[in-house]
């Protein structure tokens, strides 16, 4: 298991030298999905279709971006979507807490902001408070850190949000178990 978590470190390390390098070009929306356990691929039909979604809803926006790049690692899937220098990242970040609250499996997102030049934006930022745990309604950090609820609980409730975006959106039999 150490091997796994020497793997997902390194991986992490690696996604945040990847968001510094491309935020030097403007600011930078990172899509990546909250999974637990350790395969990660059983969730690439899922980081898809919200990639799709996303895509369209940044058209909505009426900011200029291009998709950069898309890669998979052992953290997981991740999109890296690069705005123009001029872009305000406050606004990106409200657009993005928005789409994470704004459907049932939208705590499985993770829709990280950088400001040109690196500067990571946070709920925080916006006066919002940490996002809450998948499992209960206390900050998710402090949940992972205390490690309050065992590993299946938690593939459960992301296995139970993950059922109902499937549901609200009557996604074709390939993205179906």
């Amino acid at each position: 298991m150490s091997d796994f978590f020497s793997r997902l470190l390194e991986a992490r390390e690696e996604r945040w030298k990847r968001r510094l390098a491309l935020s030097r070009r403007g600011p930078l929306l990172t899509l990546t999905l909250n999974l637990p356990g350790p395969d990660k691929s059983l969730w690439l039909a899922f980081h898809a279709a919200v990639r799709d979604g996303l895509v369209q809803d940044l058209a909505d926006w009426g900011l200029e971006w291009v998709h950069v790049s898309s890669r998979q690692g052992a953290a997981g899937p991740e999109d890296h979507f690069l705005f123009s220098p001029s872009a305000d990242p406050i606004q990106i970040k409200r657009g993005a807490i928005d789409l994470e609250e704004g459907q049932p499996a939208g705590r499985l997102l993770d829709l990280d902001v950088m400001a040109a030049g690196g500067k990571p934006l946070g709920r925080g930022d916006l006066g919002l408070p940490p996002r809450p745990c998948l499992c209960c309604p206390c900050p998710a950090r402090e949940c992972a850190a205390l490690r309050r609820h065992s590993a299946e609980e938690v593939l459960k409730a992301a296995q139970r949000l993950l059922d109902s975006f499937v549901s609200s959106r009557c996604l074709s039999g390939k993205y179906r178990d």
